[in-house]
Formats: structure tokens, C-alpha cells, sequence
């Protein structure tokens, strides 16, 4: 990922935390699950694709390199017309493997 992708992480809120007290000193005190969004975006900022979601790594990277491509396509091609052409078929191409 830190070849092709600038990794950066941002909490909106605070996790939500659930504590189980079992009353035989034994105690769970932890975190839930969030909510996960990745944001793919061009250099200058504007967002190309996002993936949402909780998915497995195979899955996960299927999708990364797929918005890659987009990316890689959309900044090589100067007419608007077919660069949200190419987005709309990575996007369609990536969410229907």
C-alpha cells in the first residue's frame, strides 16, 4: 500500500465500549467494532472512490488495485466524459467480483 496510496487515519468519535461485569471478578471491557470508510483520492484531494465497509483482506486488496487503475486512468486521460466513464466501470467492475 505505501507504494501506491498515502495511508492516513482519522476517528470521527470515540468507539463505543461495553463492559460486562460476570460478578465472579471476572470482567470484559472493551471496544466495539466501528464503522470503517476508506477514502481513494487523486493527489489534489478530490475523492475518486470509496470503499466502505468491513471486508476481508483478499477483497480488500482486489479493491484497492481496482481504484488504483481508476486513478492511475482518470489522471492520464484530460477529457472529463471518459474519465467518469473509467470510475463508473471500475466501480461496477470491483463491487460485482
Amino acid at each position: 500500500m505505501t507504494e501506491s496510496f498515502e495511508c492516513a487515519w482519522q476517528s470521527l468519535r470515540d468507539a463505543p465500549r461495553a463492559r460486562v461485569d460476570f460478578g465472579d471478578g471476572h470482567v470484559l471491557d472493551r471496544t466495539l467494532g466501528g464503522n470503517v470508510l476508506t477514502w481513494i483520492c487523486l493527489p489534489d484531494g478530490r475523492a475518486v472512490d470509496i470503499l466502505p465497509g468491513l471486508v476481508d483482506a483478499a477483497t480488500w486488496r482486489f479493491l484497492l488495485e481496482s481504484s488504483l487503475n481508476a486513478c492511475k486512468a482518470v489522471l492520464a486521460d484530460p477529457d472529463p466524459v471518459a474519465r467518469a466513464r473509467t470510475l463508473a466501470e471500475a466501480g461496477a467492475a470491483g463491487w460485482a467480483r
